[in-house]
Order: structure tokens, then sequence, then C-alpha cells
């Protein structure tokens, strides 16, 4: 169980002290309240201009993303530094020979087969949909080999985004198929079932994030055509025949938002605004209220960085000591596209 708040772990001696709080605005309904980060690290040999994907196995970062110095081949890479602090880190960098148009996505826990799994869309013309085991060391970090390769709906699905992965009982990837609809297919370890549309999400942009919830059913979170966050429940974790109450937020996304993630007692989602800079921002969401149907985020929490696709978020927690922190991973907005990673400080 994570703790009830966010407790921050103290800043290495090179982390940038955070910015003075301003006041508190509104965007929509939503108290829009400034968050420092700290233990920020830019690693400026590894550059996108799509999201990163970050999976932490025994809380040590591994990494993946689209590019290298802008080329399209995937690169993985182990955060190779202190433990539980970005600053002073290198990354332990290997070039896929698989390439993509847009940002990959791992598994957010070990497959079956105790390596990481990573899902990628390639860069034939019709844009398969790959799923790919990753072999890992005894201390959980990447060797760069590839010890297996599927195909979602057999080959026959034409993808138009990158795919999400995520798990509950089955492992499960949706993509944007050629019509931009989000196409969702299951799997018990690498053979996935036919690839089924999901009429209720209609064309969002990019990927949609699902999370399955303590009780049956999932959380879906996905942006909508014209920008805005939208939020379902649905009473089945496959629902090709439900039509469940959409609720949309006034917060808009220039992408596809981050994964939703369980944080103190709540699920923040994150995601890059549409103000210009693309500023960053996460928030609690409000499961009441997406079940009415109403806007489910009441305070954004915005942070004084930028990026040019999704932002990552995760947890991190010193088991020696139970504390626990909030981290963030983004390309930047400096040129190169730079991957960055901080600790996230919520007032």
């Amino acid at each position: 169980m994570l703790t009830a708040g966010p407790i921050a772990l103290a800043a290495p001696a090179t982390a940038a002290p955070s910015p003075a709080p301003r006041r508190p605005s509104r965007r929509g309904r939503a108290r829009l309240v400034a968050a420092g980060v700290r233990d920020k690290m830019t690693w400026w040999d590894a550059t996108s201009t799509a999201a990163p994907t970050v999976y932490q196995p025994n809380n040590v970062p591994l990494l993946a993303w689209r590019g290298n110095r802008n080329s399209r081949n995937i690169t993985l890479a182990n955060v190779i530094g202190p433990r539980l602090q970005f600053a002073g880190s290198t990354l332990q960098k290997t070039i896929l020979g698989a390439a993509s148009d847009y940002a990959p996505v791992f598994l957010p826990q070990l497959s079956p087969q105790r390596t990481a799994r990573l899902a990628w869309t390639g860069l034939e013309q019709r844009r398969l949909v790959r799923v790919g085991d990753f072999a890992l060391t005894d201390d959980l970090r990447l060797t760069g080999e590839m010890t297996g390769q599927t195909l979602m709906g057999s080959g026959q699905l034409n993808a138009t985004s990158g795919p999400d992965l995520s798990w509950l009982q089955r492992h499960r990837v949706n993509v944007l198929d050629e019509n931009g609809r989000v196409a969702f297919a299951q799997a018990r370890d690498m053979t996935f079932d036919e690839a089924l549309p999901l009429p209720f999400l209609g064309s969002p942009r990019g990927p949609v994030r699902n999370r399955g919830l303590n009780e049956p059913g999932a959380l879906w979170a996905w942006t909508a055509a014209d920008g805005a966050l939208c939020f379902a429940l649905t009473r089945s974790p496959v629902p090709t025949t439900e039509s469940p109450t959409v609720a949309r937020s006034a917060q808009s996304s220039i992408c596809e938002p981050s994964r939703l993630l369980p944080y103190g007692n709540s699920l923040y989602i994150a995601w890059t605004g549409i103000d210009g800079a693309g500023r960053l921002n996460i928030a609690p969401v409000d499961l009441e209220a997406v079940r009415a149907g109403s806007d489910p985020i009441g305070t954004v929490y915005t942070l004084p960085e930028n990026s040019l696709a999704a932002p990552a978020v995760e947890v991190q927690i010193d088991v020696d000591s139970g504390r626990s922190r909030l981290v963030v991973f983004w390309t930047g907005t400096d040129g190169t596209g730079a991957l960055n990673a901080c600790e996230v400080l919520l007032p």
C-alpha cells in the first residue's frame, strides 16, 4: 500500500531548488496549483519526438523510446546511478533494429517469463503492432536481447498510432486502427485474441489508457479528437458491447495522457497542455464524478516543465523507510527532444 500522500525523499546536493509557489488560478472549474520539481536530470544523449515509456522493477527505471538522436529506431536503456536519484545518472542504451513512427510502451509488470514486455507499431506499410519480450539480468536490468515476439491481431490490423499495453488477469493491447477507431485485443501469454473495436471511445488522439479497479470493470482515459481529456467506467474489462457514460473534462491535451497511476488514496493522470508551451500537468481523478458523467478533475498541479509529447508518471518507494515519491519522465522542448526525469513535489 502506498503512503497517504507524497512524502519527498531528501534532495541530492545537485538538485535545483523548487520554484516559488504561484497563486492558484483556474481552468474551467479546476483549481490550478503550482507544483515543484527536484532531482531533475536531462539525458542529453537520449532524444525523441515521442513519449518515453518506463517500467520500474525493484524501483529501478527501465526506459524505452522511439529514436536515438531523432532516428526512428527504438532504444532501450537502464538508468545507471544512485538508487532513487536521477541527478548524476547515465543511460546504458541498446538501439534495436525495430523502428517506429510512434512511442512504444512497456507492460507495467514482469511478463510470465520474467522478462520486460514491450509493444510498438512497426514501420511497414500496414503498421503492424508487435509485442516483444526482452531479457533481464538477475538484478532486473535489460540486456537488450529480445527473447520472443508476436503480432497483435495476427497481423490483420493496420495501426495509425502507438499502442497501449496493460494488465488485468490477461495482457491487453489497444491501438488506433486505419479508421481511427480503438481496436482492443487480449492475450494469456503471447497469443492474442482477435482485435475488436471499442466504439464508445470515438477517434481519440493516440492510444487509450485503461486500468482495472478493485471491483469488476475498468477505468478508461483518453484524449478526444478535440483535445478534451475524457474518462469512462465500464462493467467489463473488455467492453465491446457497452456504451458507458463519458465524462469530459475542461482540461485539454495535445496528445494521449499518461497511464493512470495509484498514489496515496487517489488515481493520478498526467498530460501535456495545449497552452502553447506544452506545460506538464498532473491531477487526481474523482471516480464518483466519472460515474456521474461530470468533470472528474478538480485540482490541477502544473509543473514548471514543458514537453513535446505525453509524459510518463511513476511512484518510487524506498522499501527501507517506506517513503515514496512521485516521478515524471518526459521529452523536452529544448530543440533536441532530450529525455528528462524529476521528482514532483505536490503542495
